[in-house]
């Protein structure tokens, strides 16, 4: 491959070759020079998503439905109904615009969202390390890539210090792979754009950007298809058994008609079944699905919340149980220092605050301290290794050089009871009981100590208040609301945890903090139990939420909330995986969702706009099915017992399409919080129990209709039963939005929009004499009309009984 030739040339070159071909610097590039570059090579960008509008129009032209349509318009052309062809070729063109438009609106939409993925990296610019965003990156850029990011570009490496890399992205294999500044074996000496580090940190010269890069060349003319979800899968699936069994009843049909003593005419009863079939497929199904979930994406994100994945949404919507974390989730994670408690305080803040001024990485603790006491003095240091936070040792050490006196030392900052246990290796009372002072008052506490030569000296300790978000109290009523189980899963101290707990009115006083520790020493069956019952877990090891996690998953969906790299195999774990924008990249290869925002209130509203996708979904599923499925019965039931086809096709397809208008706009509509109080089931038992009900009143309203007019002329009798199929059609869309009494549940604009179309096209249709003509329609007199009212109240009536007591019995079901 050309482009590896090229890599593997400038992997072989020395520095003063590479500096010849890359005119770069140790310092970083100038500004000026970064603009000129940008000019000449473009953005570190690679287009992996497009919106290609003929593979949309392919794929929504070629769809299972849209086939059925066409295959309808051979048929009818060939029997010679040139009426009944025009009209379903124009519900087949309806149908069309309405699944490209849906596409691509959804499309759209996905392509908005990933504009808001952005990635940024440690360049060195004018002398100064800089974060900037990773597609301002040109090649000559002097990079620092750390363990746990993901490399933006493809990078000769000039420095590097135990470096493991995932390039399982290019090559597939799981494996990492050591990188060195040295060429040991090929490519040895190259990070690839794409890859991940797992562990070390590595500087180096931006040799190839965007397009160019390796990754880039094998992402040349290549789009990002739609994936099609595992609940879209089981939508469709049931949308093409619902199709096979009209065919199978349209068969039935024929055959019977045979044997009536006056059959209806071959060539009748065949555009008849035709247009019948035609009438029972949910064929905006696929792409109202898509469409709701896009549009629940869309929402989410302008709260702070970011799908990668559209079929995340549906799991969204059937998670029980959220195990999140504490800090800058419930809390403000913005600290206030309560006290510091040194011997020397001016040492004890010089050194706290030495890694903030070498590595300009500005956490809450350190933020706290330098608004009350400002930056000190630190010309007389020099850094030397900086070793980040260790999740099982709770501590990070940071180790300079004193050049006045060249010493070097080693300052240690982490958790007190373990600076402690390395200050005082035989304990020490007087710390401890300090420690525990600040611990149990629900302070999160800091220690630091600082190595000189071989010996350890302990420089005290901090303590900080970290106050509850008002977002979180929010978060905490609209889960109790949607029956949403929270568990706490922190690091911090139990104390600390249980008073945050407390305050947020998630657990009692007398309620237990569970631990890690004691998580580790259980048998499974007890573990069960402790885990199933208990809100909040402390001093938790990564590993420590993989088993909560697991032991959850046996019973309920689960998410979870990660943000270290410790937290990847948890996260590739849970049902959905949710990680803040500030986490590592290859933690948020592992995500679902990305929060823009670390906020429990966003988490507990994506859960809620999960459910609500899935309930508007449902929505249209129970318009198909109560609507079609129990109109084509009762009409093919009397087409067994009537001389003549009781609708003509051409009022079939009008009936269809007015009764589908109001559809449109469920992909959007209002959805009550009570009726989302527990996650929805997809239940085949439930669902054709509620479908055979829904359809068993549809299709009794139309055999009242028959029943009503039996003795009058066909003309009456079919724009009778029109007028009680269209109507009911457009009020049970009304009726099945709701679980409640559907007056209590206020609707969209846009569905109130819709359905007073329906109803006014309809009535036009069957008043206006032009259309009269075209569809076989008669003026009905008063008293068919008077009776036909009272038959729609029945219609509505029964209607809300029936559905009213079943979500009484199956309150989860869709």
């Amino acid at each position: 491959m050309e482009i590896l030739e090229k890599i593997k040339k400038l992997s072989e070159k020395n520095l003063e070759e590479l500096f010849k071909e890359l005119n770069f610097s140790f310092d970083g590039l100038s500004e000026k020079e970064v603009e000129k570059r940008l000019k000449i090579y473009g953005k570190n960008i690679i287009e992996s998503y497009q919106i290609q509008f003929l593979e949309i129009f392919k794929r929504n032209f070629f769809n299972f439905f849209n086939l059925l349509l066409l295959f309808s318009i051979l048929i009818s052309f060939i029997l010679e109904r040139g009426l009944e062809t025009f009209f379903i070729f124009l519900f087949f063109i309806f149908s069309l615009i309405v699944g490209v438009y849906q596409d691509y609106k959804s499309n759209d939409l996905l392509r908005k969202l990933l504009k808001f993925f952005k990635k940024y990296s440690l360049v060195k610019r004018n002398g100064n390390w800089e974060k900037i965003e990773s597609e301002f990156i040109v090649p000559g850029d002097y990079i620092k890539i750390k363990s746990g990011e993901q490399v933006p570009a493809d990078i000769r490496i000039i420095k590097a210090e135990n470096v493991l890399v995932d390039e399982s992205i290019l090559t597939g294999e799981s494996e990492p792979i050591t990188k060195t500044e040295k060429i040991i074996k090929e490519f040895s000496n190259i990070l690839f754009s794409g890859t991940y580090l797992l562990k070390g940190e590595a500087e180096g010269i931006v040799i190839l950007t965007g397009k160019e890069s390796y990754l880039g060349n094998l992402a040349k003319g290549t789009i990002e298809i739609k994936k099609e979800t595992a609940y879209e899968k089981i939508l469709d699936d049931f949308a093409k058994k619902i199709t096979y069994l009209g065919f199978f009843l349209g068969i039935l049909i024929v055959f019977l008609n045979f044997f009536k003593p006056q059959p209806i005419p071959l060539k009748e009863i065949l555009i008849f079944i035709i247009v019948l079939i035609v009438a029972i497929v949910p064929e905006f199904l696929p792409a109202m699905t898509v469409l709701t979930l896009s549009l629940a994406a869309f929402r989410l994100s302008k709260k702070g919340g970011l799908i990668k994945r559209l079929s995340a949404i549906e799991d969204l919507g059937s998670v029980e149980i959220l195990c999140t974390d504490k800090t800058g989730t419930i809390t403000t994670n913005e600290l206030k220092l309560n006290k510091i408690i040194s011997e020397n305080e001016k040492d004890f803040i010089k050194y706290f605050l030495l890694d903030y001024y070498f590595l300009k990485d500005l956490t809450p603790y350190e933020k706290a301290i330098l608004e009350k006491y400002g930056l000190p003095n630190y010309d007389e240091f020099e850094l030397i290794e900086n070793l980040p936070f260790d999740p099982i040792l709770r501590i990070e050490k940071l180790i300079v050089k004193e050049k006045n006196i060249n010493q070097t030392l080693e300052i240690i900052k982490g958790a007190p009871e373990e600076i402690i246990k390395i200050c005082f290796p035989n304990g020490n009372k007087e710390k401890l009981e300090e420690f525990e002072k600040e611990d149990k008052s629900g302070f999160r506490t800091l220690a630091l100590a600082l190595k000189k030569e071989n010996d350890f000296i302990y420089l005290g300790l901090a303590s900080f208040e970290d106050p509850l978000k008002e977002s979180s109290f929010e978060a905490i009523n609209l889960a109790k609301k949607l029956n949403l189980e929270i568990k706490i899963l922190t690091g911090d101290s139990p104390f600390v945890a249980k008073k945050v707990a407390l305050e947020l009115g998630l657990i009692k006083e007398n309620d237990d903090v569970i631990l890690g520790e004691k998580l580790r020493n259980l048998e499974k069956e007890k573990l069960k139990e402790i885990i199933k019952n208990n809100k909040v877990f402390a001093r938790v090891l990564p590993e420590d939420k993989l088993k909560i996690i697991e032991i959850l998953q046996e019973e309920k969906f689960v998410a979870f909330l990660g943000e270290g790299i410790n937290d990847a195999l948890a996260l590739k774990k849970v049902n959905v995986a949710l990680v803040v924008d500030s986490a590592s990249d290859i933690t948020k290869q592992e995500a679902d969702i990305v929060l823009l925002k670390k906020d429990l209130k966003t988490i507990v509203d994506t859960i809620y706009e999960g459910r609500k996708s899935i309930e508007n979904i449902g929505k249209y599923i129970k318009h198909t099915m109560s609507d079609n499925f129990g109109n084509v019965f009762s009409v093919s039931l009397l087409t067994l017992y009537l001389p003549f086809v009781p609708l003509l096709p051409i009022q079939i397809l009008l009936t269809n399409f007015l009764t589908d208008i109001p559809l449109i706009s469920f992909a959007n509509d209002n959805v009550e919080t009570k009726e989302i109080k527990k996650p929805v089931k997809f239940s085949n038992r439930e669902l054709i129990i509620l479908l055979l009900g829904l359809g068993l009143v549809a299709g009794l309203s139309n055999i009242l209709g028959y029943l009503l007019v039996k003795n009058e002329s066909p003309e009456i009798i079919r724009t009778t039963i029109f007028t009680i199929t269209t109507f009911t059609g457009l009020l049970v869309s009304y009726s099945i939005r709701t679980k409640s009494f559907f007056l209590k549940s206020k609707p969209s604009k846009s569905f109130f929009i819709f359905t007073l179309m329906g109803f006014v096209l309809a009535f036009l249709f069957l008043n206006l004499s032009y259309f009269q003509k075209i569809f076989g329609f008669v003026n009905l007199p008063p008293t068919i009309l008077l009776k036909t009212s009272f038959i729609l109240i029945f219609f509505i009536l029964f209607t809300e009984v029936f559905k009213i007591y079943f979500y009484k019995k199956y309150p989860q079901s869709i």
